[in-house]
């Protein structure tokens, strides 16, 4: 739940995170419904996708949350979820000045963290 309020949070409230640490942001919401899945565990299911996309002083990011219901046809589990928040840093950023190798023009590491059902 906390991960939910966290996410809309940002979402709703562009000044929740506006000074000189973000440089940008966007967010959005998608709402996924079918049924007749392949690969599935159900035949039916919907899915609420969250994400939220920008840039920082030290270089980039994306964040994204599926919350997952499989609408009573799972034999059981009736709700999955799975994200991913993954910060890339920026060599150029962090230093203040160009990090130019030729054609490189930036180095940067990038990680991600992913976190839901059955990790």
């Amino acid at each position: 739940m906390k991960k939910i309020c966290f996410l809309a949070a940002l979402m709703v409230s562009p000044t929740v995170l506006a000074n000189d640490v973000i440089q940008w942001w966007d967010a959005s919401a998608t709402v996924l419904h079918g049924d007749d899945y392949d690969l599935a565990p159900s035949d039916r299911q919907t899915t609420i996708t969250l994400e939220v996309a920008g840039g920082w002083t030290y270089g980039d990011g994306f964040i994204f949350h599926d919350f997952i219901n499989f609408n009573g046809n799972n034999g059981g589990d009736d709700n999955s979820h799975y994200g991913e928040i993954s910060p890339r840093f920026s060599a150029s950023k962090i230093l203040g000045q160009p990090v130019e190798f030729g054609a490189i023009k930036d180095m940067s590491v990038a990680l991600t963290y992913e976190h839901g059902d059955g990790l």
